[in-house]
């Protein structure tokens, strides 16, 4: 999922990009990304192995973006290199195939701005091998103490084999509280700078169970793109993105920090209006009810909009990002009204 998202996001930003799947054990990128966003990618990196001059014809048959009714065109700008005929069984590295990886990674870099390499996670020779012929490694830790753990040792393995220097930092994954304390930790244990975190996103998941690609304002999409400034020179699209502070990590459960804020701004706008209106009907009921009629229906409608609203998470999420983007507006404004 982030290495779809840097890619989307590179792509966003006017990149073109290729992206290369190196999980010869489970191809999981591109059975991912097969499924639905892309078609035309039958071959592969296996297949390369017993027909090497087809690397130059990278651009006729690597997958190409299937965009869908409401889907981003990004997708135009991201190619995608399968893992080809996964029937080939493999148990250890191969001359073959990676000769096979380096030709792709040369072709792909001589047609694209930007390469986006996945491979699989934790640690085996495959991956190692991968990581001595890329430019630059993103680690990507969990915020569970085995996988601090195992990216430490990962970091030692890269250390012992000379290509520590190619780890441009590390990310934790899926986190749902403060990660201040966590990245400190892990930056020490693995001794590589930190470049962010990215929120457990529940939305982001399903669209990923159903074999879509995140919406790019998705929470998810956000925290990955905040990272691609400091992996991709050029890059300054997503300087100012707006992202969770630290401490808001720990209010994202299973909604959006702004599905809940745009749920409080509803309730108190229902409460400040039903008020209002009620005091209004209690001081005029002595002139009688039949004048109102215009005032009560209008006070009903209102009712049902907020009714609506409330059970609506879009327009809460809508809402409430509408309050966080402009809270300082917001509370310059009260603080006037008040004075």
């Amino acid at each position: 999922m982030l290495a779809v998202a840097l890619a989307q996001g590179a792509a966003l930003a006017g990149k073109s990009v290729v992206l290369i799947d190196t999980d010869f054990a489970t191809a999981g990128l591109t059975y991912y990304l097969t499924f639905r966003a892309f078609s035309k990618a039958k071959f592969g990196l296996f297949d390369l192995i017993s027909k090497p001059d087809a690397v130059s014809n990278m651009t006729s048959w690597a997958g190409v973006g299937n965009p869908q009714a409401g889907d981003e065109r990004w997708l135009d700008e991201v190619r995608l290199v399968p893992i080809g005929d996964h029937r080939i069984p493999v148990d250890e590295v191969s001359e073959g195939m990676m000769s096979a990886f380096r030709k792709a990674l040369e072709e792909a870099k001589r047609i694209a701005d930007v390469v986006i390499v996945d491979c699989r996670g934790g640690i085996d020779k495959q991956s190692i091998a991968v990581s001595m012929m890329v430019d630059e490694v993103l680690v990507v830790v969990e915020t569970d103490t085995t996988s601090v753990r195992a990216s430490q040792h990962l970091a030692d393995e890269f250390l012992s084999f000379g290509i520590k220097d190619k780890i441009a930092g590390f990310v934790l994954n899926k986190v749902l509280d403060d990660p201040t304390s966590l990245a400190m930790t892990a930056s020490s244990l693995l001794r590589v700078d930190y470049l962010g975190a990215i929120p457990f996103d529940i939305d982001a998941t399903r669209s990923y169970i159903q074999g879509k690609v995140p919406d790019s304002s998705s929470l998810f999409s956000r925290h990955c793109f905040a990272v691609i400034s400091k992996l991709i020179p050029g890059i300054t699209l997503y300087d100012r993105l707006r992202t969770l502070s630290p401490a808001d990590f720990s209010s994202v459960t299973l909604k959006s920090p702004e599905t809940r804020l745009g749920g409080v701004m509803i309730a108190a706008f229902s409460m400040y209006i039903s008020v209002g209106l009620l005091a209004v009907a209690y001081a005029k009921a002595s002139d009688g009810v039949v004048k109102y009629l215009p005032g009560i229906a209008a006070y009903g409608l209102i009712c049902n909009v907020l009714v609506l609203a409330a059970v609506s998470d879009p327009i809460k999420q809508v809402i409430g990002g509408i309050f966080r983007s402009y809270n300082r507006v917001f509370s310059t404004a009260l603080k006037k009204i008040y004075r």
